[in-house]
């Protein structure tokens, strides 16, 4: 073989390893849902008491369902002395809460305030060292201006969580019109999620809270 040959290919072998390493980047330069991330993303392990990703059992579960926009993204609260469990790997550490602030479009289960922009937190986010963003695989962290679906639990601090994939939903064919988000009522997750509220009878016996942002307070 000569050197020229070699030469060709051991181009070839450069560049390859070189696309091969922008995909690499493109990896970590990556979206978690709708909020976009430029760290490595670690999967969260969990183990949960139903199929959260059944629409059925986490929509009669929750405390609250509510159409909501979002009006911003508040950052990060971390918890500390949390048990992780990331990809099978056990560790303590503080866990992140991406905090948001959302705007009530419609509640489907459970009447929240919809005068005043609410608070909202959900389990997961970008770690206080900012070296790596915790999810569960095929979780959705909202942007601002999304609209979305929130299946959310009260908690006994009055505040309102989000926790584990099917938690944030978006709501198809979301659209503006006179300058006022609205959103579209066949959407099959809308569709489907009234269904569940209405018809479901599951029932898991746990301790429930209701929110300071309740209408009832």
């Amino acid at each position: 073989m000569t050197a020229r040959k070699l030469s060709k290919k051991s181009m070839a072998l450069g560049i390859a390893i070189l696309a091969l390493a922008l995909v690499l980047c493109v990896v970590f330069l990556t979206r978690v849902g709708g909020a976009s991330t430029q760290v490595p993303t670690h999967y969260l392990s969990g183990s949960f008491a139903f199929d959260v990703n059944d629409i059925n059992l986490l929509a009669a579960d929750v405390d609250y369902v509510f159409v909501g926009q979002v009006v911003s993204d508040d950052g990060t609260d971390y918890r500390r002395n949390a048990s992780i469990d990331t990809d099978g790997d056990f560790s303590a550490g503080s866990m992140p809460y991406s905090k948001y602030t959302v705007r009530i479009m419609e509640n489907m289960k459970g009447e929240l305030i919809q005068e005043k922009d609410i608070p909202i937190s959900k389990y997961g986010g970008l770690l206080e060292d900012k070296s790596a963003f915790y999810a569960f695989e095929g979780d959705v962290f909202p942007a601002v201006d999304g609209m979305y679906i929130f299946y959310a639990y009260g908690q006994e601090d009055g505040s309102l969580l989000l926790s584990g994939p099917g938690s944030v939903r978006e709501v198809s064919g979301a659209k503006t019109s006179l300058n006022l988000k609205v959103f579209d009522t066949d959407d099959k997750i809308y569709s489907d999620t009234l269904t569940a509220i209405s018809e479901n009878t599951f029932v898991r016996e746990r301790t429930r809270y209701v929110s300071d942002y309740d209408a009832s307070k």
